[in-house]
C-alpha cells in the first residue's frame, strides 16, 4: 500500500506535479478498505524513503545541483522527524 502512494507519488513528481504526501495518504486510506491507518503508511513510507535515500544517496545525486541534494536531505530530515515522534523519542 505505501509502495503504491510512494510509486504513484514518484511518478507524478517526475513530471513535474506536486501532490501533498499527507493528502494522497489521507485519500488512499478513505478509499481503502484494507483498514490500515495513516500512521501505518507514513511510518512505512517513511522508513522506505530513509532507507532508500542512504543506500543510494551516492549513486543517484552524485553530480546533481545543491538544489537537488539540499531537497533530498530536507526529505529525509522530515522523514526522520516523522519517525522519532511516532517512536515517542
Amino acid at each position: 500500500m505505501s509502495s503504491d502512494i510512494s510509486f504513484f507519488l514518484s511518478r507524478l513528481s517526475a513530471d513535474g506535479v506536486e501532490i501533498s504526501k499527507e493528502k494522497a495518504i489521507q485519500m488512499y486510506c478513505g478509499l481503502s478498505t484494507a483498514g490500515i491507518t495513516y500512521e501505518e503508511i507514513a511510518t512505512q513510507m517513511s522508513l522506505s524513503n530513509l532507507n532508500t535515500s542512504f543506500i543510494h544517496w551516492h549513486n543517484y545525486l552524485h553530480g546533481c545541483s545543491v538544489d537537488r541534494v539540499h531537497g533530498i536531505w530536507g526529505k529525509m530530515v522530515k522523514d526522520a522527524e516523522y519517525l522519532y515522534k511516532v517512536c515517542n523519542m
